[in-house]
C-alpha cells in the first residue's frame, strides 16, 4: 500500500491522530512521517518526507497549498468540517458577546465545509474570505477588516497577519473528525494508486509481450508509453523517448495524429516505414468521460515475401530496376492531393493491383514508385514500361517474353512491382494474357506443357478513363474489374492552385542555387502562372519556369514577361480555312500596343503621346495585357 505522511501546524492535532488511529490500526504500519511542521519549513519538510518513502502526504492550510503547489505528489487537506466550524463560531460569539457579530473566516476555498444555514443557525453574519494565493490572504484580511468583521478566524498565517490589526482572532481548531476524514481520503487514495499501479503493470506486461510496436501519446503528441517492441524498431530505449514528441522518432505526419485527437477522424489507418521496415499504422483516441485525452499508436510488421538474394539485389540495380521516389518526397497543400497520397498509403499495404489515373506521366510515376518503396516489395524490382508505341507482338513479348526464352518485364520484375503506364493501349490479347495472370495470381498456362508463374504487384496507370472505354468496347471488361477496386485520381495540376505556387517557388530556388542569379517574381506574374491551365502538368510547368529564369533580361520578373512567354512557347491551335495554325491571340487594345511599340521601338513616350495618355496609364495597360517594349 502507498506510505503516507501527516505534516501538521499544532502538536494537538498529532494527539487527535493518535487516537483516530486506534481506530484505523491496519492504517498505522502506512504511515512512515508525523510531524509538525511550520509554515515556513512546510517545502522542505515535504521533501524529507519523500525521500523516506511517503507517496501521499496529510497536511492542512496554507501549509497543503504549498505542498501541492511545489511538489509534484498528492496531497490530502484537512478540511473544516461543519460540526468543527459551528464549534468555532460558538467560541467566537463567546469572545465578542453581541447577539448578531460579523464573523470573517480567511481560508482557501476548498478547506470549508458547506456553510449555507448558518447565519439563521447561530444568528451571525459568516462571512468567507477565499485567497487565490499565499501573497492575497494580507489583502483578503485586510478587507474583512475593512467590511467591519468583529472577529476573523483562520490558521497560523491569518492569526500573524490579524495581531496588526485591533481585531480579535480565532485559531480554526479541528477535531478529530477532520483528521478522521482525511485519513479516509488518503487510505482510497492508497488503495486507488494500488490498483493503477497493478493494472499499469498488467498494460506493460500486456504491450512487452505484443507483437505490435505500440506507442501512447497525450494531447500534445509526447510519448508516454512505448514497448518493448517499439523500441526494437526504433533501435531507441524508452527512457530516451518517454516525454519527447512522437515526430521526433516517427516520421507520421502531424495531420493524421492531430485528426484523430481532435476528434474529427475515428480512427485512422496509414502506412510508413521505420529503418527500411513497411508497417501498417492504426492510431486510435483514447477517450475519458467523451473527452479525448491522448492516442495509441500501433505498429504492425507485415509479413514479408521473401528475403531477396544479394545476386537478386545486385542485378535489380544493374538492370536500373529501382524506385527512387517516396511518399516523404511528396508535398502539397491541396486537400485532395493530400487524401489522395493517404489512400496511396493505404494501398501500398495491399498485394493487389493498383490503377492511378492521372494527366501528368511524371506525377503517376512517382505515386507508383512511392506505393512500391512503402510495400513489402521494397527491396525487389521495380519495371516500369509503356507499351502504347508497340504492336501486340511486341507488347506480348515485352510483357510474357518469347520462344526464344527471353524473359519478359513479368518475370524480370519477380517478387517486385511492374508498372505499366498507359495500360489503355494495350491490345485486346495482350489485355486478356495480362488479366488471366492477374486473375490466377500470377500463374500463366502457356501451352499444354508449361505453366509460367509471375509473382509480381501490379500498378497501372492511364489518363483515360477506363469506365468509358469498357462501356464502348475498347478495354477488357474483366481486366478492367480485376484492377479498378484500387484506384487512385490524382487531381491535375490546374485545379491546384497552392500547389502551382509552391512548386514555381521551388524551382525559382533551385534555378537560383544552380545558376548563382537572383531573381524577383512579382504578385501579378505569380496569379498569370497560377491561372494557367497548365495541360502539360509538372513536367510543363518546371520546364516553362527554367526557361522564364533563363531568359528574363530584368531582375523583376512581371505579369507581361509571364504572358508574353506563354503565348510564345504554347500557341493555340486553330483551323483557318481548313488548315491548322499556330495562333497567338491578343485581345485587339494588346496588338495595337504591341504595333504603336515596335513602330517606335520602344519608346514609351512616342506611344504614350499618340495615344493621348500618360506614360503611367500607359504601363498600366501593357501590364494588363502582358505586353513589352522589347522589339
Amino acid at each position: 500500500m502507498a506510505k503516507i505522511a501527516v505534516l501538521l501546524p499544532r502538536n494537538y492535532m498529532l494527539e487527535q491522530l493518535e487516537t483516530v488511529l486506534e481506530e484505523k490500526a491496519d492504517l498505522r504500519d502506512d504511515i512512515i512521517v508525523t510531524k509538525t511542521i511550520q509554515t515556513s519549513d512546510a517545502i522542505e519538510e515535504a521533501r524529507k518526507a519523500v525521500d523516506k518513502g511517503a507517496h501521499i502526504i496529510i497536511a492542512r492550510g496554507i501549509q497543503a497549498k504549498m505542498i501541492h503547489d511545489y511538489l509534484k505528489i498528492p496531497v490530502v487537506e484537512v478540511i473544516l468540517t461543519t460540526q468543527e466550524l459551528g464549534l468555532l463560531v460558538l467560541e467566537a460569539k463567546k469572545i465578542i458577546k453581541k447577539e448578531n457579530p460579523r464573523i470573517a473566516i480567511v481560508t482557501f476555498k476548498n478547506t470549508l465545509g458547506d456553510i449555507t444555514y448558518f447565519n439563521e443557525l447561530f444568528q451571525v453574519t459568516l462571512v468567507p474570505y477565499y485567497p487565490s494565493d499565499v501573497e492575497e490572504m494580507e489583502q483578503m484580511v485586510a478587507e474583512a477588516v475593512k467590511d467591519g468583521a468583529d472577529l476573523i478566524i483562520g490558521g497560523d498565517r491569518v492569526e500573524h497577519i490579524v495581531k496588526q490589526y485591533s481585531v480579535p482572532s480565532l485559531f480554526s481548531l479541528s477535531t478529530e473528525d477532520s483528521i478522521r476524514n482525511a485519513l479516509d481520503i488518503a487510505e482510497k487514495m492508497s488503495y486507488t494508486a494500488d490498483v493503477e499501479k497493478e493494472f499499469n503493470a498488467q498494460v506493460e506486461t500486456i504491450l512487452d509481450t505484443a507483437f505490435n510496436g505500440v506507442i501512447k501519446i497525450d494531447r500534445d503528441k509526447h510519448i508516454l508509453i512505448i514497448n518493448r517492441m517499439m523500441e526494437d524498431l526504433l533501435k531507441k530505449s524508452a527512457s530516451d523517448m518517454t516525454g519527447k514528441r512522437i515526430g521526433e522518432y516517427v516520421d507520421l505526419e502531424d495531420d493524421y495524429i492531430e485528426r484523430v485527437l481532435e476528434g474529427r477522424q475515428e480512427s485512422c489507418l496509414t502506412s510508413i516505414q521505420i529503418k527500411d521496415v513497411p508497417l501498417m499504422v492504426m492510431i486510435a483516441p483514447i477517450k475519458l468521460d467523451e473527452e479525448i485525452t491522448g492516442a495509441i499508436i500501433s505498429c504492425h510488421k507485415l509479413k514479408n515475401v521473401l528475403s531477396p538474394k544479394i545476386q537478386t539485389v545486385q542485378e535489380m540495380y544493374l538492370s536500373g530496376y529501382v524506385a527512387k521516389n517516396y511518399f516523404e518526397k511528396f508535398y502539397s497543400k491541396d486537400r485532395k492531393m493530400k487524401d489522395t497520397i493517404e489512400l496511396a498509403k493505404k494501398y501500398a499495404l495491399s498485394k493487389f493491383p493498383v490503377l492511378i489515373y492521372g494527366e501528368d506521366e511524371t506525377e503517376c510515376s512517382q505515386f507508383a514508385q512511392s506505393i512500391h518503396n512503402n510495400s513489402l516489395r521494397k527491396n525487389f524490382p521495380f519495371i516500369s514500361i509503356n507499351c502504347a508505341h508497340l504492336n501486340e507482338t511486341q507488347q506480348m513479348e515485352a510483357l510474357f517474353g518469347n520462344q526464344d526464352s527471353e524473359k519478359g518485364y513479368l518475370e524480370s520484375g519477380k517478387y517486385g512491382t511492374v508498372y505499366i503506364r498507359e495500360i489503355d493501349k494495350l491490345s485486346p490479347a495482350c489485355q486478356y494474357q495480362l488479366f488471366k495472370t492477374v486473375s490466377n495470381h500470377g500463374a500463366l498456362l502457356n501451352d499444354v506443357d508449361r505453366t509460367t508463374f509471375y509473382d509480381f504487384r501490379l500498378i497501372a496507370s492511364s489518363k483515360r478513363d477506363l469506365k468509358l472505354l469498357l462501356n464502348k468496347g475498347a478495354f477488357r471488361d474483366d481486366l478492367y474489374y480485376a484492377i479498378n477496386a484500387l484506384s487512385l485520381k490524382i487531381p491535375p495540376l490546374r485545379k491546384r492552385p497552392k500547389d502551382v505556387e509552391y512548386l514555381v517557388k521551388q524551382y525559382l530556388k533551385n534555378f537560383k542555387e544552380e545558376y548563382s542569379r537572383y531573381l524577383v517574381l512579382s504578385e501579378d506574374a505569380m496569379q498569370k502562372l497560377i491561372g494557367y491551365s497548365w495541360a502539360g502538368s509538372i513536367t510543363q510547368l518546371e520546364a516553362f519556369c527554367e526557361r522564364l529564369f533563363l531568359s528574363a533580361e530584368k531582375k523583376n520578373i512581371d505579369g507581361a514577361m509571364v504572358s508574353e512567354l506563354l503565348e510564345s512557347l504554347y500557341p493555340e491551335v486553330q483551323s483557318i480555312d481548313g488548315v491548322e495554325k499556330l495562333v497567338v491571340y491578343k485581345q485587339p487594345e494588346a496588338e495595337e500596343l504591341t504595333a504603336l511599340l515596335s513602330k517606335y521601338n520602344g519608346n514609351r513616350s512616342k506611344v504614350a503621346k499618340e495615344l493621348g495618355i500618360s506614360t503611367t496609364t500607359l504601363w498600366r495597360k501593357m501590364k494588363k495585357y502582358g505586353v513589352t517594349d522589347k522589339v
